[in-house]
């Protein structure tokens, strides 16, 4: 199963605007809730895949899946990550990322 294409939106609103970190949490919650409802969670994740605009931003999205899968995790590994940048968005808030598991 696959979760992607998830922004920092609701209703065509972006959330946090200028807060990488808000609009991590946002996207991590969207994403938790979706797993949720199939019966997995955070340690059935293997993969993420992050597309951001900008770079410098991918140590704030970092800490806050920390923060976030940590507690489920335990003294599991974090699933592997990916992060590219993009010089262009399809979505309100320029975030997205893709979970597989």
């Amino acid at each position: 199963m696959a979760v992607t294409g998830q922004v920092a939106a609701t209703a065509g609103c972006v959330v946090g605007v200028d807060d990488s970190a808000a609009q991590t949490r946002h996207v991590m919650s969207k994403i938790h809730h979706v797993i949720r409802r199939f019966g997995a969670n955070w340690s059935d994740v293997v993969e993420f895949t992050w597309f951001v605009l900008d770079a410098s931003k991918v140590r704030t999205i970092r800490d806050v899946r920390d923060e976030v899968q940590r507690p489920a995790l335990g003294e599991l590994h974090n699933p592997v990550a990916h992060s590219f940048r993009s010089r262009r968005c399809s979505g309100p808030a320029c975030w997205s990322s893709s979970k597989r598991w």
